[in-house]
């Protein structure tokens, strides 16, 4: 789906690349391999705010959904998907949720489990075990493969360069046959974004929303797209920001007690200043383009 990292890079007018309409494109009907849960960096190239800066960024996330319950989800979001805390078993006055649970309907489960450990040990990815187990799958390293099936290479852990897990495939012929036995559907949600920095980008006509700052969006079947275009000064700061600080110190505390005595602040001398202070450095401009996808993929089950 990524275009190639090189000519991205060197390209100086990256629209086709930061409107993602291969993402919006997306489609896993005739693929091999199936992501149940992706969080990888594409591009990373040069600084933010400097020209030349390149990033893009992909999130897909899925859950398991029985067919009778498919109508009530069909509109859920990548942000009502996509999960920020580890996986764990919990239960409140309406029951029991094991692992894998989506909220609390534990009738409808992601794929991948998720932990992450207070210890600082590193974050972990497993396959849910009823789909492990029920298709006989032996886990080697970071692959599942079916051993009794002549070993062949049923599901794949990838991760980035600093051994964090980042994606898992899972074969489509396996999957489905997995889906069609439990009468269940795989829902795939997704957000990506794309961002680069140049001194300008001439090539540019969307709707203007303010000096020289556009606006463009654009809806599709499964989602939308959103891109932007700013100035900013050179190291990322908005073009013509300014900040205020103010420093406040109480004048009571003498700074060599360890545990100072602090008096009523009615009765104490605060000491403050303040000053404004404008952002610097020379005009650069940020194109950035935002796309979720809604239903990206209903992974139906064979009959």
């Amino acid at each position: 789906m990524e275009t190639t990292p090189d000519s991205v890079i060197n390209d100086k007018f990256p629209l086709e690349w930061i409107e993602a309409r291969d993402f919006e494109r997306l489609n896993f009907d005739k693929s091999t391999w199936i992501p149940l849960v992706l969080e990888k960096n594409d591009v990373l190239h040069g600084n933010f705010g400097t020209p030349g800066y390149r990033k893009a960024y992909r999130d897909l996330d899925s859950i398991i959904v029985p067919l009778d319950l498919k109508p009530k989800i069909e509109s859920i979001d990548w942000q009502s998907v996509s999960r920020h805390n580890s996986d764990a078993a919990w239960a409140d006055d309406e029951g029991f949720y094991p692992p894998g649970s989506y909220g609390q309907n534990s009738q409808i489960l992601y794929p991948v489990i998720q932990r992450t450990f207070a210890t600082g040990d590193p974050k972990q990815w497993d396959l849910l075990q009823e789909l492990e187990v029920g298709l006989k799958l032996l886990r080697v390293g970071d692959r599942w493969t079916a051993p009794e099936e002549g070993d062949v290479e049923v599901a794949r852990l990838e991760r980035d360069q600093n051994g964090i897990p980042d994606a898992l495939f899972f074969r489509a012929e396996y999957l489905r046959d997995y889906l069609c036995a439990k009468k269940s559907t795989l829902l795939i949600t997704g957000f990506a974004f794309r961002d680069a920095v140049e001194e300008s980008f001439p090539e540019i006509n969307w709707e203007m929303i303010g000096e020289d700052s556009r606006r463009q969006e654009r809806r599709f079947e499964h989602g939308w797209w959103e891109g932007r275009l700013a100035p900013m000064h050179e190291g990322g700061q908005p073009f013509g920001a300014t900040m205020h600080v103010l420093h406040a110190s109480r004048e009571s505390i003498d700074p060599t007690e360890d545990v100072p005595i602090m008096p009523d602040p009615s009765q104490d001398t605060i000491k403050h200043s303040e000053f404004t202070r404008a952002a610097h450095g020379r005009k650069v401009f940020g194109l950035s383009g935002r796309i979720w996808s809604i239903n990206a993929r209903k992974q139906k089950a064979s009959s």
